[in-house]
């Protein structure tokens, strides 16, 4: 523990302790492969990162959909008021922009039941727009 809030490891061992999902770590980020019950797989990842206004630390839990397209960012945004957990952005992948599915919760106020959900709705409808944008199973 650092100034008294548990490793992201911590939390995500807790979160994920009677499951199947395996974390994997490296670099202070996780990257979780999740198995969906369609057959498909989605990975989602976890960081902490720092807001920018407040400084706060964030607990960052995404997922790529697939590349950006401007024909489909009116579509994502009505996606946006659809979904349950998270929303859809625009990031920066591999050197060209994609679309990703992100949720952020404080890391002082974040627990290990809110990022078990938060991975497993990130998969699922992140692997729901990737596969209505590009028909794939890529990430």
């Amino acid at each position: 523990m650092l100034g008294g809030l548990r490793s992201l490891e911590s939390l995500l061992d807790e979160a994920f302790a009677d499951s199947s999902i395996q974390p994997h770590y490296a670099d202070g980020r996780c990257s979780i492969p999740v198995q969906l019950p369609n057959g498909r797989a989605q990975t989602v990842r976890i960081e902490i990162d720092g807001d920018a206004e407040t400084g706060e630390e964030i607990v960052r839990v995404f997922s790529v959909c697939g590349p950006a397209s401007d024909c489909y960012y009116e579509r994502a945004l009505h996606l946006n008021a659809a979904i349950s957990h998270g929303a859809i952005g625009i990031e920066t992948v591999d050197g060209g922009p994609h679309f990703v599915m992100v949720n952020a919760y404080p890391r002082a106020t974040c627990d290990s039941h809110e990022i078990r959900t938060s991975v497993v709705e990130i998969a699922k409808h992140s692997d729901q727009v990737e596969h209505l944008l590009t028909g794939e199973d890529r990430f």
